[in-house]
């Protein structure tokens, strides 16, 4: 969870779904990720509450600035706080696992390409031997 600095839940190492009810959270449109909107309204109805959802954003960049404007808190992932460094980040206990996909054309693959899917590969190692 993304927090602002100042905020209670900074108090905790670790979030859990019941810290968020009656929370202000910033989440990303159905319509742009419906199957992380399943999870997290699911995580929370299935610990008794409906998710207060005050504003929704279609980027990680526009979510994280509401929240450093103190507007909620946010579902990130880990590895964005490095890029955001006037915020805390506490992992939440119980997390939904998201998984996520790099699509690419075989035949099409330009330098920048090419570079991009070796990061993608060296942060994917890392996490598979964490």
């Amino acid at each position: 969870m993304a927090l602002p600095r100042g905020h209670v839940l900074t108090r905790r190492q670790c979030v859990t779904v019941n810290d968020l009810k009656g929370e202000r959270v910033i989440i990303f449109p159905r319509r742009v990720a419906p199957g992380l909107d399943d999870a997290i309204i699911g995580m929370c109805r299935n610990a008794g509450f409906s998710l207060n959802a005050v504003h929704e954003t279609d980027n990680v960049v526009a979510s994280l600035t509401l929240v450093s404007a103190e507007l909620g808190v946010a579902f990130c992932t880990p590895s964005i706080r490095r890029l955001w460094p006037d915020l805390v980040f506490r992992p939440i206990s119980s997390s939904v696992p998201v998984e996520q996909a790099v699509a690419y054309r075989q035949d099409l693959q330009s330098p920048v390409v090419r570079v991009f899917l070796q990061l993608v590969r060296k942060v994917v190692e890392k996490q598979l031997e964490a």
